[in-house]
């Protein structure tokens, strides 16, 4: 191998780690996001929260008032089957469970440096995203209830971020 070859090679591979760092960034990004806040309670909930922060809300649950004030994603199952009931509550729960496979199947593909993977199940995160945010928009997002928080938007701001570093590592990956 002559040293050509070698100085390409090189510097292929320093054009490829900003694509593969903002990509993994990204998936970083939304893993964090799962624990943050996403939703946060306003107006008269925190209130009532702040008036009786240790009284059972979800039987069922044994959640208190007091946990309901600022829910992460993974947590919004308890929300959802406090005030619509268990069945609904299981819903919620299948959806953030496949949110969080697609996402761990997003990271594997994004160690692998598989730019097309990533992109498909990050798009399908997102989507799965947007179609809970729309179901919670209309429940639980008003100036009484809820309002979204930190999370909500790390959330979106993520998975935008893994797709612009996922078509970046697609092009330097062909170049």
């Amino acid at each position: 191998m002559n040293n050509t070859e070698l100085n390409s090679k090189q510097r292929a591979k320093r054009s490829f780690a900003p694509s593969f760092a903002v990509t993994l960034a990204g998936v970083v990004l939304m893993v964090i996001g799962l624990f943050l806040p996403y939703i946060t309670a306003v107006g008269d909930t925190k209130d009532y929260i702040e008036e009786h922060p240790h009284r059972i809300e979800v039987e069922s649950m044994d959640v208190t008032a007091d946990e309901l004030e600022r829910l992460p994603l993974i947590s919004l199952n308890k929300l959802i089957t406090g005030a619509y009931g268990e069945d609904e509550g299981l819903v919620e729960s299948i959806i953030i469970w496949i949110i969080c496979g697609f996402l761990a199947i997003t990271a594997l593909f994004a160690i692998f440096k598989k730019p097309i993977g990533v992109m498909i199940f990050d798009l399908l995160i997102f989507g799965l995203l947007c179609f809970n945010n729309f179901v919670l928009k209309e429940d639980c997002i008003s100036d009484d209830r809820y309002a979204w928080s930190i999370g909500y938007y790390l959330l979106l701001f993520a998975a935008v971020v893994t797709f612009v570093g996922a078509i970046w590592l697609l092009i330097t990956k062909r170049i």
